[in-house]
């Protein structure tokens, strides 16, 4: 069996035990079938003893359903590494990111694969190292 799917289906089956309801109300609760939910908490498809791989929407519903943040709900379940990191690390990547940002800023001519990019690419590499910058957590 999949450990993400075996996981994911030890979170729901902990989930809906701790909330105290039955398979075919949770799984109104999360707005997918009882037969589906089913399957995730066992990992696999009976029928076929396949491992059960939940698209991003059904694992979308589920995270709404469940009002947890996309991000912590893969997370929780496996699909995603956890990307904290320590204060002092934080702290470090973030100044390395504003003296990147000024870099660029500053420079008059920045090449790539041997090529010059544009003012529109420094502003849009700007903007992607000051949204990971915000994105760093710890």
């Amino acid at each position: 069996m999949n450990d993400y799917n075996n996981k994911l289906g030890k979170m729901l089956l902990e989930l809906r035990t701790e909330k105290g309801m039955s398979l075919r109300d949770f799984s109104e609760y999360l707005s997918i079938s009882h037969a589906y939910l089913s399957k995730l908490e066992k990992g696999v498809d009976p029928r076929t003893g396949r491992p059960i791989m939940p698209t991003i929407d059904t694992l979308k519903k589920i995270s709404d359903g469940l009002k947890i943040p996309m991000e912590s709900f893969l997370s929780d379940c496996g699909y995603m590494e956890d990307s904290s990191v320590d204060e002092n690390t934080a702290l470090e990547l973030n100044v390395l990111a504003d003296e990147f940002i000024a870099a660029i800023t500053e420079a008059t001519s920045i090449t790539l694969d041997g090529r010059e990019i544009s003012g529109d690419t420094k502003y849009f590499v700007n903007l992607a190292v000051d949204l990971i910058k915000r994105n760093i957590n710890y």
